[in-house]
């Protein structure tokens, strides 16, 4: 697993507030989340050995997700503390209805960089697939799938949060794609145009 690590913020509250409005929430709790480590928790609980590869801040939110991570069987050794940004934070607030409105503060997870790729290599002698997500810069994800391509281990992307115009001999790194259920996806990957459109565009791509 190579991706993001954050904390979750969750605010309950009878309805969403409007723009400077402030009203009063009915629950709170800290979760973890981010996308690389909600998903090395669930391979982890199917009994996967599971690494993750990523990077937390040196506050106590980084040292609760680690903590997280370990007690569900993940192993963390891939996992730095960055000591020059904050763990990365998602604020949700979700109403009776269950709308919700979320700002992720990406922190640490923006700071991956060349340095982590190679932590990668070489952790994957063993590995037979990579998960990758778009929650950590594009640049990055697409040098990690390049270097265990060249290993013959299989490549699994999340393509989300999907860029515009994302880069088209990124395709061609990738084993499966694991779309969410919109087509928005597509329509943001062929530069907004119609969405029936950009699946026979992707599907060509692939």
């Amino acid at each position: 697993m190579f991706g993001s690590i954050n904390i979750d913020l969750i605010t309950t509250t009878p309805r969403l507030p409007t723009p400077g409005e402030t009203i009063n929430g009915n629950n709170f709790l800290t979760a973890g989340g981010g996308k690389g480590a909600n998903q090395a928790v669930a391979a982890a609980r199917l009994g996967i050995p599971t690494k993750i590869v990523g990077r937390v801040g040196n506050d106590s939110f980084g040292q609760q997700l680690l903590t997280s991570l370990q007690t569900a069987n993940v192993d963390t050794t891939g996992v730095v503390v960055d000591e020059n940004i904050h763990t990365g934070v998602a604020v949700i607030a979700v109403d009776a209805r269950g709308e919700n409105s979320i700002i992720v503060v990406p922190g640490a997870n923006h700071s991956i960089n060349n340095t982590d790729v190679e932590r990668l290599r070489n952790l994957l002698s063993d590995a037979t697939a990579l998960l990758l997500q778009l929650e950590i810069p594009l640049e990055f994800a697409m040098s990690a799938a390049k270097v265990v391509q060249k290993m013959g281990v299989k490549v699994i992307l999340d393509p989300a949060p999907m860029p515009v115009n994302f880069p088209n001999d990124f395709y061609g790194l990738i084993d499966i794609i694991t779309p969410n259920e919109s087509p928005r996806y597509l329509s943001e990957a062929n530069g907004g145009h119609n969405p029936d459109t950009s699946i026979h565009i992707v599907l060509l791509r692939y």
